[in-house]
């Protein structure tokens, strides 16, 4: 896994490695998922199914371990973490396999509400 930095002028910087191992995890860089302010990425183990909880430690990298935060993942992608509904509380968006688009509305912990379906695939 690379980070590429961002310059605060609309460029990146060159690559640093951050990580390895990451090749069966659907990853998804994700806005402040813990309330503690500083970004942190989600991913999906495309084995288990299990969604898991990367929190940032604020220099680019992760704090130590991860935290499962959802089972029940398998066969679903990731495709957005921010504010979706406007409450301050970072969320997250899923995608079936047939385009249904599901929105979980974060608790600010880390964790989500059951899922809204929010969009179907046409």
């Amino acid at each position: 896994m690379f980070l590429y930095p961002g310059s605060g002028k609309g460029t990146v910087g060159k690559p640093i490695q951050i990580g390895h191992g990451w090749a069966k995890l659907n990853v998804i860089p994700s806005a402040d998922l813990t309330g503690d302010g500083i970004n942190d990425m989600l991913a999906i183990d495309t084995r288990t199914g299990v969604l898991l909880l990367y929190s940032g430690n604020g220099k680019g990298g992760f704090k130590t371990g991860k935290k499962q935060v959802g089972h029940g993942w398998k066969g679903l992608t990731l495709v957005a973490g921010a504010d979706i509904n406007g409450d301050r509380i970072a969320d997250i968006v899923s995608r079936t396999k047939t385009g249904t688009l599901n929105l979980y509305k974060g608790k600010g912990v880390g964790t989500f509400q059951p899922p809204l379906q929010i969009a179907t695939g046409d």
